[in-house]
């Protein structure tokens, strides 16, 4: 007589110990994944640093020394402003019109501020020529284009290049490359979060803002590589340089980032590396 098997099922407690440990997977899988994925934007977005700090020190090699200008609001010289003309990149601008600082009207204006616009600008600017791939100028982690139709260049020049009359730059200015002590260890670009005091997004007018006179970050730089930001130097090399303050961390965490860093961040390591490495003149 044949014998009969039944399929015996799991029990409730098998069950669960299976769930228990695919759970435990999940927890130590995950947290890999997600560097793993941080790593993919992060090596492009050094790539894109290298290349763009190689264009400004190709820029001053091919200018007698001449520095780029860092600043980007206006490409008009008659409009009383400290800009030149000679800007890294320009304002959004349609090439159809014939003053690219009409884009200045509402710098959060989605309408006006398009990405096409904004690379049109890109590609007007003084390094255009060396780089001549818009991408370089956008860190795969940056999602703020992608989320709020608005912004598009991931980085920012540092103020105290080519600006002697900025407030918060006073007579620091570097003009010349001769000007920048140890280009190895002075920061040119930095990632920046472009949030205004509401919460909206602008397209990254302007130079980064450091204060030197009042040793403070007058503007919230970028918190997308765990807890870290990419830095491009004026010898040409990128690196990231890794938060090391929670008070920062915790600045850079706020729903909405207030651009002027709380007086907790002034007394930090982390403020202090970047008064340290800003590139600076006396005169």
């Amino acid at each position: 007589m044949k014998k009969l098997f039944r399929f015996k099922g799991f029990t409730l407690i098998e069950l669960l110990v299976v769930i228990a440990i695919i759970a435990l997977l999940l927890a130590i899988l995950i947290p890999a994944l997600n560097k793993a994925k941080e790593l993919a934007a992060q090596v492009p977005c050094l790539a894109n640093l290298r290349t763009l700090s190689t264009a400004f020190f190709m820029y001053q090699s091919d200018n007698h020394g001449k520095l780029v200008n860092a600043y980007t609001w206006s490409a008009n010289p008659d409009n009383g402003s400290v800009y030149t003309g000679d800007g890294w990149v320009y304002p959004p601008t349609d090439m159809d019109i014939g003053d690219p600082f009409t884009a200045a009207g509402d710098i959060t204006n989605p309408d006006w501020c398009t990405v096409d616009r904004e690379i049109r600008g890109i590609k007007r600017g003084r390094l255009w020529s060396y780089v001549e791939n818009a991408k370089s100028f956008h860190c795969p982690a940056d999602k703020i284009a992608g989320k709020h139709n608005v912004g598009y260049r991931s980085y920012s020049m540092i103020n105290t290049v080519r600006n002697p009359h900025f407030h918060n730059t006073m007579d620091h200015a570097v003009i010349k490359m001769g000007d920048i002590t140890t280009p190895s260890e002075k920061y040119i670009y930095i990632e920046v979060n472009r949030m205004l005091n509401d919460g909206r997004y602008h397209w990254n007018m302007g130079a980064y803002m450091y204060c030197i006179v009042h040793e403070t970050f007058e503007e919230n730089p970028s918190a997308w590589h765990n807890d870290g930001v990419d830095l491009g130097f004026a010898d040409g090399h990128a690196e990231k340089y890794k938060w090391k303050s929670k008070a920062v961390k915790d600045w850079l965490s706020m729903e909405i980032v207030p651009p002027l860093a709380p007086t907790t961040v002034n007394d930090t390591e982390d403020n202090r590396y970047f008064l340290r490495h800003i590139p600076r003149g006396d005169r």
